[in-house]
């Protein structure tokens, strides 16, 4: 999982399509948001398609299938993280695990910390604030509060803690 999820989605389109090192452009950031930026929409539209169904639902979605605990699933879940946000193929740099951490979600078919989210990173970050970083943060601060206010499983509530943590650890060791 985490050699699959360390495939640079961001870095591989922004190759092929604008040929530039997008570790070398905008915020360096390798992720959607910087191929939204510099890429266009339509591109960074794509490569976080990929990222969130490929990196997040699908592995998931496979596990559940197989008939693998919750618990299995949710380490997984951190494990397919980790690999977009270090990846092992460009020298453990990568994106901050947003559209990871959305095919996650859908996969684990949470729907009301996905429309929280939503509503934090797409309508204040992109749309009002134009800087989807903070809100981010502040989505995944506030995922462990609803899946314990859900009443979800505990291993889902520590998934939405590591994801919190592993934001927080990116965002200080980018």
């Amino acid at each position: 999982t985490y050699l699959g999820a360390s495939v640079p989605t961001a870095y591989i389109l922004m190759r092929i399509s604008k040929q530039v090192d997008i570790q070398n452009i905008g915020s360096g950031n390798v992720g959607t948001s910087n191929v939204i930026q510099h890429g266009g929409l339509a591109l960074g539209l794509f490569g976080g398609a990929l990222d969130c169904l490929i990196k997040g639902s699908l592995p998931i979605l496979l596990l559940k299938h197989l008939g693998y605990e919750i618990e299995i699933q949710a380490v997984i879940a951190l494990v397919s993280i980790v690999g977009h946000n270090w990846s092992v193929y460009i020298k453990f740099r990568g994106g901050r695990g947003l559209a990871t951490s959305i095919g996650i979600l859908l996969g684990l078919a949470m729907w009301v910390e996905l429309l929280a989210l939503s509503i934090l990173v797409i309508f204040f970050g992109r749309l009002l604030c134009k800087d989807t970083g903070p809100w981010s943060l502040i989505a995944f601060i506030v995922m462990p509060v609803i899946s314990i206010l859900s009443h979800r499983p505990e291993a889902v509530s520590l998934l939405m803690l590591g994801m919190l943590l592993l934001v927080i650890f990116k965002r200080f060791t980018a």
